[in-house]
């Protein structure tokens, strides 16, 4: 593991036989990002390993210097044959002001590859207005593209028929695992829909007020918290 600050690394806890994964949690060296930065992450999952990836604290896109161009952060992963990546870091917060674009760009070898990629996003702190914030998810099986979404939030546009006054969005995929083969579509003080995309994909979209609501929402459609590595979740 190498990394420069912001987007640091710490190993918290290694492979062992009661735990097959070994956990990183990133950790934040710096402010950021911020107008104008640039951040790449690449992670690598070689053959039959596991590997989940947190955060310890959320992250803030944070406007920069006037007139600093948008700030980007490109996330890369390859998931090797026979390999599990569990990827669940602490939300993205989008802070009054700021312009963030955000791509992700997950690959899994084969078929035998597992992937559950969540995604948390906050719009603006506690009692503020979001800013401008652009996400793509391209996740690919093979070579085959599963998934590939895009979503955008500006404070000057959003509006009832977009997302509301929904301040959370999480976005999560399950790969390589049986697919909840129903389509599930919840409307109550949070909305969420699974979509199953095929016979061993999954995705969750969830909107809420706070992050805890869209993650019990989660859980109710059937995307558990806990750590996907080991026996395959009941479905």
């Amino acid at each position: 593991m190498r990394g420069e600050a912001p987007l640091l690394m710490r190993m918290t806890q290694p492979a062992t036989s009661a735990s097959p994964a070994v956990q990183v949690h990133l950790v934040g060296g710096a402010a950021g990002p911020l107008g104008g930065d640039r951040l790449h992450l690449s992670i690598e999952v070689g053959a039959d390993s596991s590997l989940a990836m947190r955060s310890v604290a959320a992250s803030l896109a944070q406007p920069g210097r006037v007139g600093a161009p948008p700030s980007s952060t490109t996330i890369r992963a390859e998931v090797r044959s026979g390999a599990c990546l569990d990827w669940w870091p602490e939300p993205l917060v989008s802070v009054r002001g700021s312009d963030h674009r955000q791509v992700t760009d997950v690959a899994a070898a084969d078929e035998t590859a597992v992937v559950r990629w969540v995604d948390e996003i906050v719009l603006g702190r506690h009692d503020e207005p979001g800013g401008v914030l652009t996400t793509r998810q391209r996740v690919t099986v093979a070579g085959r593209p599963v998934l590939h979404h895009a979503a955008r939030f500006d404070p000057l546009t959003d509006g009832i028929g977009r997302h509301g006054t929904a301040r959370v969005l999480v976005t999560g995929i399950l790969v390589g695992r049986p697919s909840l083969r129903s389509l599930s579509v919840i409307a109550s003080d949070h909305r969420i829909a699974r979509y199953p995309l095929d016979e061993r994909c999954t995705a969750w979209i969830a909107l809420a007020e706070s992050v805890d609501v869209a993650r019990a929402a989660l859980v109710a459609a059937g995307l558990e918290r806990c750590s996907i590595v080991g026996p395959e979740i009941a479905t």
